[in-house]
């Protein structure tokens, strides 16, 4: 037999009404238990489907209201979990996300970055080139001085005085052994060891002025023993990059005798293979190292120039 869905409840006695007519009297009363059975089952179902959509809409309310809205994948989930219109709305901004990425990748190749690293860059530690730089002058600079300092207690057989008038070259500020720009380190090469040593020592010496080794450097170079005198003035008008001659073996020169080499000063590192030869390398090429390095105009240099040439343009 073919009945009409039940699923309008209000119309149940109007089914019955037409089903009585249908079929004989004495089959009424079964098919009415049977038909209230079948109607409560119905609605049952009406009454589930009716919890179940309430309850859909509000997780799609929930998920739209979600801060991380844009990151769900709305193809794992069934349509009608969404409220209307919030696959569309979604979709559009995750496009004008993509857009304003977009934008922003190509500004910056404008300005010459990389928005991605197409290689691992190495590590920054003491094997790369700008340290061992810092660590070969940190190396020539603390042998010179050790040098100087020997050689003053030689001349003045230990009596060297005390205090202001201690005839002997304090450690230098850091700034010239961690200075690594390319154009100054150029001219590092020809300065003299007046130049480089006249420099301000380290501030942790509280009980020195600053320029107590250029005091002391002016006094030797104006010592009254001319023999003395001839020797200092000699010492130091010697260029840095005469000194790393000696200290390298290129060269002998007679001011500098009793100057480690390079192989001496080595020694520290020896339980170190790698790093003794990256070492070795740099001290026995630290000219060529310096003169090979392209220099870098500065930043404000550059701006200027451009600006110049929008203006003559």
């Amino acid at each position: 037999m073919l009945r009409k869905p039940l699923f309008e409840v209000d119309n149940f006695n109007v089914i019955i009404k037409n089903e009585e007519e249908k079929l004989g009297h004495e089959d009424i009363n079964n098919e009415v238990n049977s038909s209230k059975h079948d109607s409560k089952e119905d609605i049952k179902n009406i009454e589930a489907q009716t919890t179940k959509q309430t309850n859909t809409d509000d997780f799609s309310k929930n998920l739209l209201q979600n801060k991380d809205l844009k990151k769900v994948n709305y193809f794992q989930f069934p349509f009608n979990f969404l409220i209307p219109g919030a696959f569309v709305n979604v979709v559009k901004e995750q496009e004008k996300e993509k857009e304003e990425n977009e934008i922003k990748e190509i500004k910056e190749k404008k300005r010459g970055r990389k928005t991605e690293r197409t290689e691992v860059s190495s590590p920054h530690n003491k094997f790369a080139d700008d340290n061992l730089r810092k660590k070969t002058k940190h190396i020539v600079l603390s042998s010179i001085l050790d040098f100087l300092n020997a050689k003053l207690k030689e001349i003045y057989k230990d009596n060297i005085g005390n205090g202001i008038l201690l005839k002997q070259l304090l450690t230098l500020n850091h700034k010239q052994k961690a200075n690594i720009i390319v154009d100054e380190n150029k001219q590092f090469l020809q300065k003299t060891l007046q130049e480089i040593f006249s420099d301000n020592i380290s501030k942790r010496y509280t009980n020195y002025p600053l320029d107590h080794n250029k005091n002391l450097i002016n006094r030797l170079l104006e010592e009254d023993d001319e023999e003395k005198r001839k020797y200092f003035n000699n010492l130091f008008n010697l260029t840095f990059l005469e000194v790393l001659h000696h200290f390298q073996g290129k060269e002998i020169i007679n001011e500098l005798v009793g100057l480690k080499t390079y192989k001496e000063a080595l020694k520290n590192f020896e339980d170190e293979k790698d790093y003794y030869e990256n070492l070795k390398y740099h001290l026995t090429n630290f000219e060529e190292i310096i003169n090979s390095k392209k220099s870098r105009r500065p930043r404000k240099q550059k701006n200027v120039e451009v600006t110049d040439e929008k203006i003559l343009g």
